[in-house]
């Protein structure tokens, strides 16, 4: 690899803040993403702090609707990287997913699949690097994070009650986690909407 690069195996699966805030300590030491992988992020040289990232869902959106986003943030100077959510690779893998706007819509790897999320880049400025301002607005985003959750736990304890099967119903609760820590996030914006320093 050429001096000045790195490649590094990571995986954040659906901990976009975990991934965020690990983007933005590789910029303070002084490392710019240039290209994502499945499990992999390849970084170059940089001044610390040069760049500011943000990730995004867009598991829930069509495709075309994600394509538009990412376009629209690139129309406004962001350097926009798709990212997978499941550390997978298949060739014709199609899927549906029931949370979507529109669930009837397959996902396959000709478009969606393994392109759930959005890593935007920025040249350092004052302040936060949100991509979600208003508190409505990030109430929405949480709750599009929770669908797919919410699902997986309604689909793993419906088959645990089923089967008797502790094991699924186990898997079932560890859906929770993330589902209460958005929850609480909404709760926070709630509180901060209340005082108006949204």
């Amino acid at each position: 690899m050429k001096e000045g690069r790195k490649l590094v195996v990571a995986f954040f699966g659906g901990l976009i803040k975990a991934q965020e805030k690990w983007l933005n300590k590789k910029s303070a030491e002084g490392w710019r993403l240039v290209k994502s992988g499945i499990m992999t992020y390849t970084f170059e040289r940089c001044e610390p702090d040069e760049y500011q990232y943000a990730v995004d869902y867009v598991g829930s959106k069509a495709f075309d609707e994600a394509q538009e986003y990412h376009d629209f943030l690139e129309s406004l100077g962001y350097k926009v990287l798709y990212k997978n959510i499941n550390p997978t690779y298949t060739l014709l893998r199609v899927r549906f997913r029931p949370f979507k706007k529109k669930p009837w819509v397959p996902v396959t790897n000709l478009d969606a699949y393994n392109r759930e999320l959005l890593i935007v880049e920025r040249k350092t400025e004052e302040g936060e690097f949100r991509l979600h301002t208003s508190g409505e607005d990030i109430k929405n985003y949480y709750l599009e994070l929770i669908a797919p959750y919410a699902f997986l736990l309604v689909l793993f304890g419906g088959l645990g009650i089923v089967t008797m099967n502790i094991f699924t119903g186990a898997v079932a609760a560890l859906f929770l986690i993330p589902i209460i820590i958005y929850l609480c996030e909404i709760n926070k914006v709630k509180k901060l909407e209340k005082t108006e320093e949204i």
